[in-house]
């Protein structure tokens, strides 16, 4: 998929991104390690997740059930940019999700549209295939990477979108607990947070700096569907460490949080 010439992403069916392609990673802007992060309203204008769906009554359906369209994208430092795409659904581990290839090559030439058509086909399998393996390699190898989270489709209760939002519910106490040990204890800032911890990307918008992916965890409005535990944990911790010379009910609030955390995710 790397080869490909065309920028390739893959969103789960909860719009959170499981896989960009070499072209896609420079086309947006973000390092490969931000991707997991990343949730289709990240990446285009409002409007966009319409389109996806195929709800939008401006689609063109091609041959093949994929729609050709144009989106509005937003590059990772905030500009606006439009791209012709071509939009599959996929099947991903037992469930729906969204596949994006975005080239500037169709322009209405029918030739070179039933062409791309003809190769879209042969991508669409390897894009299955290639995800598929990915997601169960990782399922059946929790230790492999604390960065990719997968989905079990064949449980689809309610306690499972509990276990979900209890999940992230903890993630954003988690959080806020270790930003305001930080403030109160040492005076400092969000923005000496990311940048002293090197855990979390600053980006610039307009000149001005800003902790975008940071300030998600901190909201259960903006918090990922599913959110990585390592880039939290860690946080914690480097609080922690620097803060181990004072006693405040601040950071008191951060351990236990934090040891709360760790029981829940172990299943304990």
């Amino acid at each position: 998929l790397d080869l490909d010439n065309n920028s390739i992403l893959c969103f789960s069916q909860d719009r959170g991104a499981l896989y960009f392609n070499r072209e896609a990673v420079a086309l947006f802007g973000y390092s490969s390690d931000e991707i997991s992060d990343l949730e289709i309203d990240d990446l285009f204008t409002s409007d966009a997740m319409e389109v996806i769906t195929g709800k939008s009554t401006e689609n063109v359906v091609l041959q093949d059930g994929s729609i050709h369209t144009q989106l509005n994208c937003i590059h990772r430092n905030g500009k606006q940019f439009q791209s012709d795409a071509i939009i599959n659904t996929s099947v991903t581990m037992g469930g729906i999700g969204y596949t994006l290839v975005i080239s500037p090559i169709i322009e209405g030439a029918e030739d070179k549209l039933s062409s791309y058509v003809e190769n879209n086909e042969q991508r669409m399998l390897a894009v299955e295939q290639s995800i598929n393996t990915i997601l169960e390699i990782t399922r059946n190898n929790p230790g492999l990477t604390s960065d990719i989270t997968t989905t079990d489709h064949s449980d689809t209760s309610v306690s499972s979108e509990d276990d979900k939002q209890l999940k992230r519910e903890q993630v954003v106490r988690l959080m806020n607990a270790a930003l305001a040990c930080w403030e109160h204890v040492l005076g400092k800032s969000k923005l000496d947070l990311a940048e002293e911890s090197g855990i979390w990307q600053v980006y610039i918008d307009k000149s001005t700096p800003t902790t975008r992916t940071l300030d998600k965890y901190l909201q259960i409005e903006s918090c990922p569907k599913n959110p990585r535990n390592q880039p939290v944990i860690n946080t914690a911790e480097f609080v922690l460490r620097n803060t181990q010379d004072a006693t405040s009910a601040y950071r008191q609030t951060l351990k236990d949080d934090l040891e709360a955390f760790r029981l829940s995710i172990s299943g304990v």
